[in-house]
């Protein structure tokens, strides 16, 4: 089991201190520099005393290549034209002084989708705005003038909805990101996408009422305040899919993305997990069970090599058991130490008969426990 070098309150305490030292920067530009201190209230501008004056609120306008001060979230990768935001929960995070609109800039939309919904997110307060195929910029917020922190998270999944980010414009200047207290990785299917969670007669909207937010995975990270990484594909299993036998996890964990033409190879050291959930087999039921046992050792094999010492939780059973044996004897024939099988109760009264938004709810608490109980 990975050893936590710091207890969860120290490195809170760490992040404010850098928070504050941060604050006294961002005058004159985006770069956080001199001496002067700054006294902060809310989201209200700052006075400066001592050298650096007070914050300068300029136009600026970013390339990716700039993005120094842009904290990328997800598994992304960055190309010659920017960003690519993939895989659902990825995105990214801007905190500092802004004044008015705050604009990003697009290109290379894919997908069967013709439109995608971002959950921006600032100062805690949710809303939603729709990027639409085709378009080259969004305004993603527009602000009173002080400091703010905003994030955009795109919660459709990977077949629906990708793009490329390519910049920023806005009225103000940036500080450095702050570092997440907790890393989670979630391996998952349709279930962990948050397919069908969201409506309440049965019937699915699809892709528009599909949303990572509205699942067990975005629900778990966002309270525990965790930065993550979600790996998911609808349909997709350890040793088959649910219409396709090569529609399976391992071989494409790691690389960037299965839709990514040049193969990159998924960095690993740039997201380290303090926790792993994986959150698959519900696809590969029917499966020959000696096979499935033989393909999920292997996976979790290849999960502990990727990421030395971190705990693994297989969360199983949302929409049916028929398999809970074999998981359970997976792990056992690992021969490995920290992974827990989690049992979930079943639930098929969402659209298409995936788990209900409360029921995932109800998969958060349980996983949140889990894993208070194994970073503590």
């Amino acid at each position: 089991m990975k050893k936590q070098l710091f207890p969860r309150s120290i490195k809170r305490l760490l992040t404010l201190i850098l928070a504050a030292a941060t604050l006294a920067g961002c005058s004159g530009g985006g770069n956080p520099a001199g001496t002067g201190k700054a006294s902060q209230s809310g989201s209200a501008e700052p006075e400066v005393s001592g050298s650096t004056g007070t914050v300068q609120y300029e136009k600026t306008v970013l390339s990716h290549t700039d993005f120094g001060n842009v904290a990328i979230r997800g598994r992304s990768l960055h190309t010659e034209k920017g960003y690519r935001l993939e895989w659902p929960y990825s995105g990214f995070t801007l905190r500092g002084y802004f004044d008015g609109s705050i604009r990003i800039q697009v290109d290379d939309a894919d997908g069967y989708a013709q439109s995608a919904s971002l959950t921006v997110t600032v100062d805690g307060n949710a809303k939603q705005k729709t990027l639409l195929k085709g378009a080259k910029s969004l305004v993603i917020a527009d602000v009173e003038k002080g400091y703010h922190e905003i994030t955009v998270r795109k919660g459709a999944e990977i077949t629906a909805f990708r793009f490329t980010l390519t910049g920023l414009s806005f009225t103000g200047c940036l500080l450095e990101p702050a570092e997440p207290e907790l890393r989670i990785e979630f391996i998952g299917d349709s279930i962990t996408n948050g397919v069908g969670a969201t409506t309440e007669d049965g019937t699915l909207r699809y892709p528009h009422g599909v949303n990572c937010l509205s699942a067990y995975s975005g629900m778990t990270a966002g309270r525990l305040g965790a930065e993550a990484n979600i790996i998911a594909l609808s349909g997709w299993g350890i040793s088959k899919g649910s219409s396709s036998p090569t529609e399976i996890i391992p071989p494409i964990y790691g690389k960037y993305s299965p839709f990514d033409e040049s193969g990159a190879e998924w960095d690993f050291s740039s997201f380290r997990p303090d926790v792993i959930v994986l959150a698959l087999g519900t696809n590969d039921g029917g499966a020959d069970p000696e096979k499935f046992r033989t393909e999920s050792v292997a996976f979790l094999k290849q999960l502990r090599e990727k990421n030395p010492g971190v705990p693994i939780i297989w969360i199983y059973g949302m929409m049916g058991s028929t398999l809970s044996g074999e998981v359970k004897q997976a792990i056992a024939d690992s021969g490995l130490d920290g992974i827990k099988y989690v049992k979930m109760p079943a639930n098929c009264a969402g659209g298409d008969r995936h788990p209900t938004e409360k029921a995932q709810e109800e998969y958060a608490d349980k996983l949140i426990k889990e894993i208070n109980r194994i970073i503590k």
